[in-house]
């Protein structure tokens, strides 16, 4: 079954939607991703938070204050694989 969302490797940059480096892929799921980030706790981020793939970099469609705000959320919510994001 093809995937509809970009899907990154292992060692890419991830950057949020205003261009700020938030940390790199540490580890693929089924549908998401843990972004390793310096001196914050590691995040996962579903597929559908990333806007395109450009060379060895993931450029997402939320800005970093938005992964701020995903990442206050309990455990439940980002702590772990199967998170899905809608745009609203």
């Amino acid at each position: 079954m093809a995937s509809e969302h970009p899907r990154p490797r292992v060692g890419m940059e991830v950057i949020a939607a205003k261009g700020k480096r938030i940390g790199q892929v540490k580890a693929i799921e089924e549908q998401d991703f843990l972004v390793k980030r310096r001196w914050q706790r590691d995040l996962y981020l579903p597929f559908t938070t990333i806007e395109r793939i450009d060379g060895d970099r993931v450029i997402l469609k939320v800005t970093e204050f938005q992964l701020d705000y995903l990442s206050s959320m309990s455990p439940s919510i980002t702590g772990g694989p199967g998170v899905t994001y809608e745009e609203e």
